[in-house]
């Protein structure tokens, strides 16, 4: 069966792998988000942990999120 599938429906894949920076805008952000957190002391609890990395978020200019 395999690939055939998708061309009885129709469906036309990409050339492009799954994980390219290109198709995710997100990749361009992660530097700056992991410089923001390791700048800061290590979190003693997952709790702490997620809120440090949601702060981060929220401070991250959307200059950051794209292709760049």
């Amino acid at each position: 069966m395999g690939l055939a599938v998708y061309d009885l429906v129709g469906v036309y894949l990409l050339l492009w792998c799954k994980n390219s920076p290109s198709l995710n805008a997100i990749e361009s952000a992660w530097p700056y988000l992991k410089k923001g957190n390791y700048e800061r002391a290590a979190s003693k609890t997952r709790a702490e942990a997620i809120r440090k990395w949601e702060a981060a978020w929220n401070e991250l200019p959307q200059e950051k999120i794209g292709h760049g």
